[in-house]
């Protein structure tokens, strides 16, 4: 499984008042992420044992892309602001 973005409406967004929520609708934060577990569909939020060490490494390797991408556009608006 790899990695995805999606702005889909997922079972996450259907628990309004989220953090991820209030940033981009009411206060300025400039990223926000929600991160969500594999799944095909049956577990929902209670994965089996078998799948917590793969999702936390999928996860791992998505924070440092996304944190990667923050620090390029961050340097590049640093730059422009020049």
């Amino acid at each position: 499984m790899g990695l995805r973005s999606s702005s889909e409406t997922s079972d996450v967004d259907l628990y309004s008042g989220s953090s991820h929520d209030w940033a981009y609708r009411i206060g300025t934060v400039k990223y926000s992420y929600t991160m969500e577990l594999r799944d095909d569909g049956d577990n929902k939020f209670l994965l089996p044992q078998s799948e917590i060490i793969p999702s936390g490494e999928e996860t791992w390797e998505a924070v440092k892309v996304i944190a990667s991408q923050v620090i390029r556009d961050e340097r590049e608006n640093k730059f422009k602001k020049v």
